[in-house]
């Protein structure tokens, strides 16, 4: 029966593959809580009590790339790390590695299958279903750490079983799920902060004032030590995550290994691991594949899952850094995403659409819950001078690269506003 079962998965997108439990056709809904999350997780035996070191991540933006650097650092001091984070791109295995590889698919079904069996008929939801097979997994597997990324929130979040982290992280808060954490900085940075525990070690990147206060009130009500990463020391380092933006992940994550107790991680381990850090998805430049094997020698492809403001500021300071070249948007984003406040921030200080040349509107590929090419357009075109709403992404890039007043110029083109787009896109190019 093993058999039959094993490697059964369902398709949500044309690029998505998901697991067969929790019922995948749900995995967006979401019903913050714990009690669900404990009840399976006691009648498995707790294995969320029997995991490596937990290093927990919070925050609305850089979580997994903070991940990434910490555990490129770990790694080449001699350390084998779990990693558990949210969404995949291309293949769910993505989400859980055990001490340095995607978990295989055998594995992935046997720990759902004991989960599936434990839970019964009481109602889980997807996120909290795979988080408690991840733990599973993560109890079986030897490692040194576990580095754990939050769902959404902190407080009410699956992954906030584990009370006692040797370590908690919290990187840039600012406006997002507003319709489940609140309208405001102030609570949604109280259900981020919901992750610091008493007397744990707190490593915040830079925040907003109201913000840090929050962060400061909570630490001190746990009785905890705060550590607020300051700019990179490492001046001359090339990370190998792209992106100027990036320095503050990488700054965090310093901070961070270098306030683990008994540790040991030279100053060599830390620039070759800022170095060597892969994360995919983050102002990525692709390199190959069918998209990329389109492009004339003056035109670059770059990719970014970044959809609420900040991640559209990051951008837009990416944008303001390379003036010498021609900048074009294939724009992507989910309905319930802030997409005029997103494209408003990719557009500051482009008054002139000097920068920002073009931006073509496009729907995600068999997403229902994407907004469609025309509605976007009705937005971006208040903010770009030649905004195109497009049937796909192959149409507006073959678009961009057969007009001629751009021909002369070098040009970079980005693929933004959705990690599922991103995800379509990494499944052909790399």
């Amino acid at each position: 029966m093993k058999f039959l079962w094993f490697n059964i998965t369902v398709k949500i997108n044309n690029y998505m593959k998901m697991p067969h439990w929790p019922n995948p056709i749900g995995y967006r809904d979401i019903d913050l809580g714990l009690s669900r999350v404990y009840k399976l997780l006691d009648k498995l035996g707790n294995p969320h009590l029997k995991i490596p070191p937990v290093i927990h991540v919070a925050g609305t933006n850089g979580k997994g790339s903070t991940i990434a650097f910490v555990d490129s650092i770990l790694r080449d001091a001699g350390y084998k790390n779990h990693i558990y984070t949210s969404p995949n791109l291309v293949n769910f295995n993505e989400r859980i590695i055990l001490a340095g590889n995607e978990i295989s698919d055998e594995h992935l079904f046997d720990v759902l299958e004991r989960c599936r069996e434990a839970n019964g008929d009481d109602k889980i939801t997807f996120f909290e279903g795979i988080t408690v097979a991840a733990f599973l997994a993560f109890s079986e597997t030897q490692a040194d750490f576990v580095l754990l990324e939050t769902g959404l929130g902190g407080r009410l979040d699956s992954t906030n079983v584990i009370d006692n982290p040797v370590q908690t992280i919290l990187t840039p808060i600012s406006m997002d799920h507003q319709d489940f954490l609140g309208d405001s900085l102030t609570k949604i940075a109280y259900e981020k902060c919901g992750i610091i525990k008493s007397k744990v070690n707190c490593i915040s990147s830079f925040q907003e004032n109201e913000v840090l206060e929050v962060i400061k009130n909570t630490v001190k009500n746990n009785e905890s030590d705060l550590f607020i990463a300051n700019d990179l020391e490492y001046e001359n380092i090339q990370l190998g995550l792209k992106g100027d933006f990036q320095r503050i992940n990488a700054a965090t994550a310093v901070c961070a290994v270098k306030n683990l107790e008994n540790v040991n991680v030279s100053e060599d381990n830390i620039k070759n691991g800022l170095g060597n850090a892969v994360w995919r998805g983050r102002f990525q430049r692709l390199l190959s594949g069918d998209l990329v094997d389109k492009l004339p020698d003056n035109y670059q492809l770059f990719i970014d899952g970044g959809h609420n403001v900040a991640a559209a500021s990051i951008i837009n300071n990416e944008i303001l850094r390379d003036k010498s070249k021609k900048w074009h948007v294939i724009l992507a984003m989910l309905e319930d995403k802030d997409a005029e406040g997103f494209i408003k921030n990719i557009t500051i200080n482009n008054e002139e659409g000097d920068l920002l040349s073009t931006c073509y509107n496009v729907a995600i590929p068999n997403e229902e819950k994407s907004y469609n090419a025309n509605d976007l357009y009705e937005i971006t075109k208040n903010y770009v001078n030649c905004s195109v709403a497009c049937s796909s992404v192959e149409g507006a890039l073959n678009d961009i690269i057969s007009r001629d007043d751009f021909r002369e110029y070098n040009n970079n083109i980005l693929i933004c506003g959705s990690l599922y787009l991103v995800g379509h896109i990494l499944e052909k190019n790399s």
